[in-house]
């Protein structure tokens, strides 16, 4: 059954995830013009400027990252706690340049706010559902950013997966709503154990790939799950030297 987002549900996205409620006179770049092999050369070149980077490489990296946030937390949140899923339509799902402080930090806009809702003896089926067209959408500008700017697809995979990890390991663990929780576990058990890899397109599914044991970095006061790619962060401007997570970065494996 077809609804749409409530206003305070709206209001949630748009405080804790970057998803514009109005984005009137705004620049906009659809996620699908982003599969346009001209259209990306010309934006990641434009990038490389925003993110202070002679790198197209850290540049398509960091593309990546900022799109595999905004294109799978925000969703997956409402799809465990409202119990909708988002029409993540890329043809009406659009970046919306913005800086937050030296940070080229994009937000989301969709131009198109209706839901499904996830309840009943249906909600399985149309997770599934939802989660493959939203990962298969991934896919396409996962391949294009990879080709732009020859970067391996592992790396951006993982760009996406480790805000997977953190919205379902932490940030859903702190719903006060024990359902809420257990719907999540659910979630990412079925996106990690049960989703296909060709949702992906891939060979294996990545977000299981890349879902190995915590560590404890050295320098950091808590457990963290090592990297197996390195985003090259560290290659633009105004960043503070390696993510606590970064391969390069000495480690130890917890006993």
């Amino acid at each position: 059954m077809l609804c749409r987002l409530a206003a305070e549900e709206s209001a949630y996205l748009a405080e804790h995830f970057r998803l514009l409620e109005e984005a009137d006179g705004e620049e906009k770049i659809s996620l699908s013009q982003l599969k346009d092999p001209e259209f990306l050369e010309d934006f990641l070149e434009l990038l490389k400027t925003e993110l202070g980077t002679d790198s197209t490489l850290a540049a398509g990296s960091q593309l990546m990252k900022r799109i595999g946030y905004l294109a799978v937390v925000p969703p997956l949140y409402a799809a465990a706690v409202f119990k909708k899923a988002l029409n993540m339509d890329f043809d009406a799902c659009y970046l919306v340049p913005r800086r937050q402080g030296d940070l080229w930090m994009p937000q989301l806009f969709l131009e198109d706010i209706s839901a499904l809702k996830l309840a009943g003896e249906a909600r399985s089926n149309r997770f599934e559902t939802f989660a493959r067209e939203l990962f298969g959408g991934l896919a396409v500008v996962v391949q294009a950013v990879s080709t732009a700017a020859s970067v391996p697809k592992s790396v951006l995979w993982e760009n996406v997966a480790v805000y997977v990890y953190w919205l379902y390991e932490s940030h859903l663990m702190e719903e006060s709503d024990s359902a809420v929780q257990l719907q999540a576990r659910w979630d990412f058990e079925f996106i990690l154990n049960e989703l296909p890899s060709s949702a992906f397109g891939e060979r294996v599914n990545p977000l299981q790939k890349f879902y190995k044991k915590k560590t404890v970095a050295t320098g950091e006061n808590e457990t963290v799950r090592i990297r197996q790619t390195c985003c090259f962060s560290y290659e633009t401007e105004g960043d503070k030297g390696y993510c606590k997570n970064c391969p390069k970065k000495p480690k130890k494996m917890i006993q």
